[in-house]
């Protein structure tokens, strides 16, 4: 009888050790997942190139200002994306004429009009820059 007694105690000593041990990894199982959340969302294939992550930001006509003519103008399409949270994607396309092409036209007129003499370039950049601020503001009230 005592064979099955001291049988039973092994037993149970086991159990509670599998127990905690099942507890622990839970609790870093938890803490791994919550980490993978945070993490941007992009999955990549075997020899695929990385674009970085996605974005959930859409690329406004004053973004693209800021991108095109404002303080974001030098920086490279990496920079520009990771400090604006815009994907590498969205800026290129920016860059290459892609997209907002309403953006670009507005560009090519001032440019035009600085080449006729119609304005300076020092005009032009005021204009934009008020333009800027206007849009801005009015994204600003929106929100």
């Amino acid at each position: 009888m005592s064979t099955t007694n001291q049988a039973m105690r092994l037993t149970v000593a086991q159990l509670a050790a599998i127990v905690e041990t099942q507890g622990t990894m839970i609790a870093e199982l938890q803490a791994k997942v919550t980490e993978l959340e945070a993490t941007p969302k992009r999955s990549k294939t075997k020899g695929e190139r990385d674009y970085g992550p996605s974005s959930d930001t859409s690329m406004t006509p004053s973004i693209a200002q800021r991108i095109l003519w404002g303080d974001m103008r030098k920086l490279s399409v990496r920079d520009v994306a990771d400090k604006m949270g815009l994907s590498r994607g969205q800026v290129y396309s920016l860059k290459g004429r892609y997209t907002l092409k309403e953006t670009w036209k507005q560009a090519d007129a001032v440019a035009k009009g600085i080449k006729d003499g119609e304005f300076t370039a020092d005009e032009a950049a005021d204009a934009l820059a008020q333009q800027h601020a206007k849009a801005a503001m009015k994204a600003d009230w929106v929100q």
